[in-house]
């Protein structure tokens, strides 16, 4: 063989092997998503059941912050309202609102447009006045936490092992270390007979799934994001295409299998066909991004928009906001949400 046959030999293998090289962070990256979205599968129906074994299906266990008597109290639910369970949020961030936002509220922002009580639970203790005691930051982590994501650890030539906590004198406990890198929230919107405007106590659970949710919990402009609809070209069936806007083009970061919540406001005539009397109720329904325009849209100075196309509940068309349309949440770190009809324990 000669020196040029060599060469090329040499030029053909590196080129194979750099190629399979390049699949190895793809396959990797693919792994690791597969992985987190089996976790997400588990953990989901898991917060069913935790929902449920945490007592949150009787609103006597619901606790949210009396900003007129200065001091945490049972909340009593309001027919035809939505509410947000967020214990870990409330218990880092309080309910005083600051220049941020309003931790009493999801979504927090303070722009205009329809929000839901974020609400906390009782942690089964009362303080020595009596008074009922809301989930501490380390309760919360516990119960609205998934500790399945279990540590291990692989040293070199062994097999890897489950790490267990321990007492101060080393003796090992039954407690399995976890990553705690799964939380959740709920959401529960009630489900509204617009025929008969009968009160019902059936609901529309959601549990929200987070991976890697933001450690701090910090209310910012980021972690969550309050973006206008100017438009639904396909009408709202099974969520379809919706045109988003804002005044930060980062705020429309988006990705495929990212999960946003549709929040409205719809006018329910009393006595039809007459105009008045009526009633304004509000509406929230979360939904999976199936696919994003490539690129931000700029229409004019100060205004950016991108169309994406959302998978989920049919959303009425007549639901308005303040400005005419309805608006979009985008909380940072969620991976899925699972959803279910119960019934709340009101007598």
């Amino acid at each position: 063989m000669s020196i040029l046959e060599v060469m090329f030999a040499i030029l053909v293998t590196a080129i194979g092997l750099l190629g399979a090289i390049a699949v190895i962070p793809v396959a990797n990256s693919a792994a690791r998503k597969g992985l987190r979205n089996d976790y997400a599968a588990v953990m989901g129906p898991n917060a069913f059941h935790a929902f449920d074994s945490r007592g949150l299906r009787n609103p006597r266990n619901w606790m949210a912050f009396n900003t007129t008597a200065g001091q945490w109290q049972p909340f009593a639910p309001v027919f035809g309202e939505s509410y947000c369970f967020d214990p870990r949020f409330v218990a880092v961030n309080g309910a005083a609102p600051t220049v941020q936002g309003n931790p009493n509220f999801f979504p927090y922002s303070l722009v205009g447009g329809p929000r839901m009580r974020r609400l906390t639970v009782f942690s089964g203790v009362y303080s020595g006045g009596g008074l009922p005691i809301p989930a501490t930051p380390i309760l919360a982590n516990d119960w609205f936490g998934f500790p399945d994501d279990l540590l291990y650890d692989r040293p070199k030539d062994l097999a890897a092992r489950q790490l267990f906590d321990s007492s101060s004198n080393g003796t090992l406990v039954t407690s399995r270390q976890s990553e705690g890198m799964f939380s959740w929230m709920a959401t529960v919107t009630p489900r509204v007979d617009r025929h008969t405007m009968a009160p019902t106590t059936e609901c529309v659970l959601s549990v929200v799934v987070f991976h890697q949710r933001p450690a701090d919990l910090s209310m910012n402009a980021e972690n969550e994001r309050v973006l206008n609809i100017i438009s639904m070209p396909s009408g709202g069936v099974t969520g379809g295409e919706v045109q988003l806007a804002a005044d930060n083009p980062n705020a429309l970061k988006l990705r495929p299998n990212d999960w946003l919540m549709l929040g409205g406001t719809a006018r329910t005539l009393l006595n039809p066909p007459n105009a008045t009397p009526f009633r304004d109720d509000t509406e929230f329904k979360w939904y999976r991004v199936v696919d994003c325009d490539p690129e931000v849209d700029q229409p004019s100075p100060g205004v950016y928009t991108r169309f994406v196309s959302l998978t989920g509940q049919d959303w009425n068309p007549e639901y308005i906001t303040a400005t005419g349309f309805p608006q979009a949440t985008i909380v940072e770190g969620v991976v899925g949400v699972y959803e279910k009809t119960v019934h709340l324990e009101l007598n």
